[in-house]
């Protein structure tokens, strides 16, 4: 870390820059600017995984809602049929 400090110091010196602390402090910006972008696109990416995270859950709980729906309804429609063929049985 310090010797790429160091070697962007020197190279931004030699570029024309008055001094090598000059070239240091730009060296510094430099690496705050990266950190930054850095941190950024890590927090993009979580916000991103974490929302599809959320949609999958939010998906998964839908289906399973209507999943247990659609078979509450088909048991109740299979013992409705079954009371009728029954009542109709005794009714003959």
């Amino acid at each position: 870390m310090m010797r790429s400090l160091r070697r962007e110091a020197d190279s931004g010196a030699i570029k024309g820059l008055t001094s090598t602390a000059e070239a240091g402090t730009e060296a510094w910006q430099k690496l705050r600017t990266e950190a930054r972008q850095k941190l950024r696109t890590e927090a993009r990416q979580k916000l991103r995984a974490e929302a599809r995270q959320k949609l999958r859950t939010e998906a998964r709980h839908k289906l399973r809602t209507e999943a247990r729906q659609k078979l509450r309804t088909e048991a109740r429609q299979k013992l409705r049929t079954e009371a009728q063929q029954k009542l109709r049985t005794e009714a003959q």
